[in-house]
């Protein structure tokens, strides 16, 4: 049997937990009837339950009777505007004269956290392989699919979504990632034969529904889905960073983009044809460093309109783009040697791609990584070092060490208590239960590692002097095949 535990220091993902619950009941209910239910969302730590005066609620299973509001007293408050038995219970009532009532309340009594049995409940429904709700980049490029010119980035920020039809809807409301899927903020304005708005989108990649009259939809024009952990799916849209521009000045039969941010597939994704001859595609790249060239008909071509190049290996070369902030590589004190080049796990440990220049005395080369952690070697006229003046360095499987580069921490570890330790690994699920790769730094009886972690669960350890033990001060863990446990941990977005 697995045991879990959840503390209060790891409940930050409670917003995100009860959301997806209410989502969930909502999708339930719409389903199997066609009355509405309130509308909810959360605000500075507080579920706030909204609803009409004369509305005929299905309140069987629905987010009411969720928190502990009896039905038959909803139903006769409802009635009479006689609230008064709630706010002995706790919550803040506020009549919205025409628009109905709002009930508040904190999110903490609502869940019984010293109930194992409602800890577990929790900690089972968030505990998944996946985020529903969250957008988690699969790879490194997104590329959108649509049937229409909808969603689309109007200028700047903007973006126009619009949902064709529905011209008996009442009401229609755009609910997605970038509004916490509020099913109230975002009313749609009918526009001709459908229904628009305008969103302020940051770049990256956002899910999202509509909710027509009550009941939520997915957008049948917009090819990209993916599951929402309800038995239904969410719209994918991404908010583009960069354009690919092919000129080859003839017409092919087919154009694709390839390169190191898809493996280099040469059929993954199709260039788009315009009416000027050329071939263009709109994506989203995650900041980084990438490779690329256009294959057309089965030909490959660097870009012609890229300055920026390295040697393929095939006597050509390779188109390179960066996104994002650079990180400065240095080797010192190696003023006599003919050449320096870097290689790492982030380009597949080429020796000979990325040359560093001459400055003075030392060797240089800007270089933009997406956070995560890396491993890397300069290569000193053929010779392979680890570099001198890395702080982190790992076992490279042969006897040697390779540094590693950790870009944008954004998970931190602390063990306490242990003030004469000689030595202290973390360990983890994030790097294959390693014994002597992530070496912690000692501060008196204190003792850190800093990571970067992309959003979703992790099991780890300390080993201390040679001893594994579980984190003392996480109270969340989960059993292990051999009966130890191991510490949990959940890292959002």
């Amino acid at each position: 049997m697995v045991k879990m535990k959840i503390s209060g220091f790891y409940l930050k993902p409670l917003r995100f937990i009860l959301l997806a619950l209410c989502i969930g009941i909502f999708f339930q209910s719409s389903g199997q009837t066609g009355n509405k239910l309130p509308d909810y969302h959360f605000e500075d730590g507080q579920i706030v339950i909204r609803f009409d005066k004369n509305m005929i609620y299905d309140l069987q299973d629905s987010l009411f009777t969720k928190f502990g509001i009896e039905e038959p007293g909803i139903l006769k408050a409802m009635k009479n505007g006689d609230f008064s038995t709630f706010v002995e219970a706790g919550w803040v009532v506020k009549d919205r004269g025409k628009k109905g009532y709002e009930l508040r309340r904190s999110l903490e009594p609502l869940v019984d956290f010293n109930d194992p049995k409602s800890r577990m409940a929790l900690s089972s429904m968030f505990i998944s392989s996946d985020h529903p709700g969250i957008p988690v980049m699969q790879g490194k490029i997104g590329v959108n699919d649509l049937k229409t010119e909808y969603p689309k980035h109007w200028r700047d920020s903007l973006c126009i979504f619009r949902l064709e039809g529905f011209s008996s809807a009442s009401e229609i409301i755009l609910s997605g990632s970038f509004n916490q899927w509020s099913t109230h903020d975002l009313k749609l304005k009918r526009k001709d034969d459908g229904w628009e708005t305008t969103v302020k989108l940051p770049v990256g990649k956002h899910l999202y529904k509509y909710i027509v009259d009550g009941k939520w939809v997915s957008d049948k024009n917009n090819n990209l889905e993916e599951q929402d952990g309800y038995g239904e799916r969410n719209s994918v849209y991404y908010m583009t960073n960069h354009e690919f521009r092919f000129n080859p000045g003839v017409d092919y039969k087919k154009v694709f983009l390839s390169g190191s941010f898809v493996d280099w597939n040469p059929k993954s994704i199709r260039m788009i044809h315009d009416k000027f001859g050329s071939y263009k595609l709109p994506v989203y790249l995650v900041d980084g460093t990438y490779s690329y060239k256009f294959v057309a008909d089965s030909k490959w071509y660097s870009d012609d309109l890229n300055p920026n190049k390295v040697e393929d290996g095939n006597a050509g070369f390779n188109s390179v783009i960066s996104l994002g902030n650079p990180y400065l590589f240095k080797l010192i004190d190696y003023p006599n040697a003919e050449s320096v080049f870097l290689a790492g796990d982030f380009n597949d440990w080429n020796p000979t791609e990325l040359a560093l220049s001459r400055n003075g005395s030392k060797w240089e080369l800007p270089y933009v990584l997406a956070p995560g952690n890396y491993q890397y070697k300069f290569v000193v006229d053929n010779e392979w070092i680890s570099d001198p003046s890395a702080e982190l360095n790992v076992d490279d499987g042969v006897g040697n060490k390779n540094s590693l580069l950790i870009i944008q921490p954004n998970s931190t570890f602390n063990l306490t208590g242990y003030p004469n330790a000689k030595e202290v690994y973390l360990t983890g699920s994030f790097n294959d239960w390693s014994e002597n790769s992530f070496k912690m730094k000692g501060n008196g009886s204190k003792w850190t590692f800093q990571l970067y972690l992309d959003p979703g669960k992790y099991t780890y350890k300390f080993i201390v002097d040679g001893n594994w033990i579980r984190d003392p001060e996480n109270e969340l863990w989960e059993e292990n095949e051999s009966g130890t446990g191991n510490s949990l941990i959940w890292v959002e977005k």
